[in-house]
């Protein structure tokens, strides 16, 4: 829902397609905002691949089901949002499951237990020599996937694509593992993938160019918006959302309840806190892999301690019904639950921190400048072409409000000179490790140029 008392909004769903929000908005800033997130975001890159068009590979009709498709990849069943999404399109079939497929009448058949038992066992067989393209979507464990690019490079024929769906894992360091790199690049598609719209397409080092722009036209004909991102830990969604929990963590911590951190994001136009997404996503996931790692190698403790007692509670979030919140079994609708805030105010002892009163404002600005700060560092290090793409990023894959634009679009309607200001701020206040503002943004207020001047300059 856009929060503004300057946005009128009427959902007109029978409209044309571009058409599809009719809105009545006084704000001129709000407008803008929209138009260039909404209706106006970036193209995918201009080279197809040689002699191969688009439809050769994707278009199938669900009923036909033939073998013009491109091969899905799913020993962990736990992706088959993936699944589920490109099988509604009916555009995903292997072909030794086609009979089966056909067979299926409702959508649920078609990706059930029979479907996971043959596609695990017929996955490196012959047949995956006639698909032009295949998609992995194993966990997140980079050995695997490596692995399974390797069988993949001995049986796929020559100039097929290979795409890793990986939030995190290096996308080079997969390609490696075959003959082809050129052929290879990610495709980050965000869960539930038949609901989110954004899929984050990972150029890796040797990728080709017609590879990367015949990835990014099928991210737009299965209905997607396409973003390209350069390898990095985390791409640009991901490794932005670290500093922005850390901080809300932080926030917390020193004195900060769970409904009130959830409540200045939310205020501010977020579709979810960050406190209830760590309860939706599971508070288990980063407490398994910082158990991994070192203790030198987890960060500062206090961005940590109190979710890492939750678990160790047993609270791991929704799936135990208690996390940060407590949830009703029948309903999920969650509520405070006291027993949270005295295991902050006890971590926060061990850890000598004195509690004090943070406002919503501070909140806001904390969570969204150092946001702001990264996607700076994703910009200076070619991790994003524009600053568009990691608006687009984050307005169509976490929740940020359209009407305020996307993070960076955001960054100018505030000016670039409070932003770099409030950073400096927080540097003084928390320490450089945290609130070191990046090169890119103090050169931008030095020459007093906006990031919608940069970017039209390039």
């Amino acid at each position: 829902m856009i929060q503004s008392d300057s946005v009128r909004v009427i959902h007109r769903p029978t409209a044309p397609r571009r058409k599809a929000i009719a809105i009545d908005i006084d704000d001129i800033d709000i407008a803008r905002a929209l138009r260039d997130t909404i209706f106006d975001n970036p193209q995918a890159l201009i080279h197809k691949r040689e002699n191969q068009a688009i439809d050769d590979f994707i278009g199938v009709d669900r009923e036909s089901l033939d073998a013009k498709c491109f091969g899905l990849t799913l020993d962990n069943f736990d992706n088959l949002w993936i699944g589920r999404f490109l099988a509604r399109l009916g555009i995903v079939a292997i072909e030794t499951l086609a009979a089966l497929l056909a067979q299926a009448s409702g959508f649920d058949q078609r990706i059930g237990h029979p479907v996971r038992t043959r596609v695990a066992t017929l996955i490196f067989c012959k047949h995956l020599t006639r698909f032009v393209a295949h998609i992995e979507a194993v966990f997140e464990d980079p050995e695997l996937k490596k692995d399974i690019f390797k069988r993949l490079d001995a049986v796929c024929k020559p100039g097929a694509i290979l795409a890793t769906n990986t939030s995190y894992q290096d996308v080079d360091a997969i390609a490696a593992a075959t003959n082809r790199p050129e052929d290879c690049l990610g495709m980050h598609f965000f869960s539930p993938a038949h609901i989110m719209k954004l899929l984050e397409v990972v150029r890796g080092a040797k990728t080709a160019d017609d590879v990367l722009s015949t990835v990014m036209a099928l991210g737009k004909k299965i209905r997607k918006v396409p973003v390209m991102s350069g390898v990095c830990y985390g791409f640009i969604g991901n490794r932005m959302l670290a500093p922005y929990f850390r901080e809300a963590q932080l926030c917390l911590i020193e004195g900060g309840i769970p409904e009130g951190v959830d409540g200045a994001l939310y205020d501010f136009g977020m579709a979810m806190g960050p406190i209830s997404v760590g309860d939706l996503a599971g508070l288990d996931v980063g407490y398994k892999a910082r158990q991994v790692l070192a203790e030198d190698q987890r960060g500062d403790p206090r961005a940590y301690r109190v979710p890492d007692a939750l678990v160790e509670a047993g609270r791991l979030g929704q799936k135990s019904g208690e996390g940060f919140y407590r949830y009703d079994p029948e309903t999920r609708h969650k509520s405070s639950d006291p027993i949270v805030i005295e295991i902050i105010e006890r971590e926060a002892k061990a850890l000598g921190i004195e509690r004090l009163a943070i406002d919503a404002d501070e909140i806001v600005d904390r969570l969204i400048f150092s946001l702001i700060n990264e996607g700076f560092r994703i910009i200076e290090e070619g991790i994003a072409q524009r600053p568009s793409d990691i608006d687009i990023v984050y307005v169509y894959g976490y929740g940020f409000p359209a009407w305020r634009g996307g993070p960076m679009y955001y960054a100018d309607t505030v000016g670039l000179d409070h932003v770099l200001e409030r950073i400096l701020e927080f540097r003084d206040r928390f320490g450089e490790e945290n609130w070191s503002p990046s090169p890119m943004l103090e050169k931008l207020v030095a020459s007093n140029t906006t990031i919608a001047d940069w970017a039209a300059s390039k």
